[in-house]
């Protein structure tokens, strides 16, 4: 014999078999959701985020708005132009394989001077050198250091599949090219194509503009194997750029300004 259901408990049995398949369809509306956001991130499985892709939003960003940096290291952007391979002496602007200077369209406008400086040991205090002046420096390996005085250019060479290296060879040279200190700010220094390696830096100094001198630009250069220090350090109106920074002690870069020039 077969009981008579209570309408008021038909009721609520309808209400909770509504309910529960009203979840179950949610629920598989959100598996849907989550399959499909997955196979449209970059083909990563189970909807996992491909490298490089933000998982938030910020206000103004897209995905798009993300994207991966230029190599530099070993690419062809830091092998220089210049190809004289030659005696050293002074030279004058236009000489073939050389920068050009002291014209408005030339590659260093303000210089007033050039020479070119042969391979092998030695270093350069700031009185030995000139201010405004293009110092080239041979392809091969230079050991020693420089004291660069205002508006000089230090630049390297390519020639024979041998590029400029200006090294350290680990013997206790604190840095590479820096400034005499106590003649104050030295500005607008250039510092290009070169290789500029084990050199001993202290702890936040830096093989290159260890002073943070202002206005000078570090372009289109190897900085490597520098410790226990830094590359370099970048003083107010500082430029780095298509540079390689590896392999160093603390860090590639860091830019500071202490004091009315800079010096740390």
């Amino acid at each position: 014999m077969q009981a008579d259901v209570d309408p008021r408990n038909r009721r609520l049995l309808i209400l909770v078999a509504l309910v529960v398949i009203g979840c179950l369809v949610v629920a598989a509306a959100v598996i849907v959701h989550r399959r499909l956001d997955g196979s449209s991130a970059a083909g990563t499985p189970g909807g996992a985020h491909a490298p490089g892709t933000p998982t938030g939003k910020i206000k103004g960003l897209s995905a798009g708005s993300f994207t991966a940096g230029t190599a530099v290291c070993g690419q062809p952007v830091l092998r220089s132009p210049y190809s004289y391979d030659c005696a050293a002496g002074s030279f004058a602007s236009g000489k073939a394989g050389l920068p050009t200077y002291g014209t408005p369209h030339s590659a260093f406008p303000r210089a007033t001077a050039g020479m070119v400086l042969a391979t092998g040991t030695a270093s350069y205090y700031s009185y030995q050198l000139q201010p405004d002046t293009v110092y080239y420096l041979l392809p091969g390996v230079h050991v020693g250091s420089f004291m660069a005085d205002t508006g000089d250019a230090y630049v390297g060479g390519y020639a024979h599949g041998q590029p400029t290296t200006l090294s350290g060879e680990y013997s206790g040279k604190p840095w590479a090219i820096d400034s005499n200190s106590a003649d104050g700010d030295q500005s607008d220094v250039t510092i290009e194509y070169l290789t500029v390696e084990k050199f001993q830096p202290p702890g936040n100094g830096g093989a290159l503009n260890q002073d943070s001198n202002t206005g000078w630009k570090i372009a289109y250069d190897t900085v490597t194997l520098n410790a226990p220090g830094a590359g370099a350090i970048l003083g107010s109106d500082g430029v780095l750029k298509d540079s390689c920074m590896t392999l160093n002690g603390q860090y590639g870069f860091q830019s500071e300004d202490s004091d009315q020039w800079g010096q740390d």
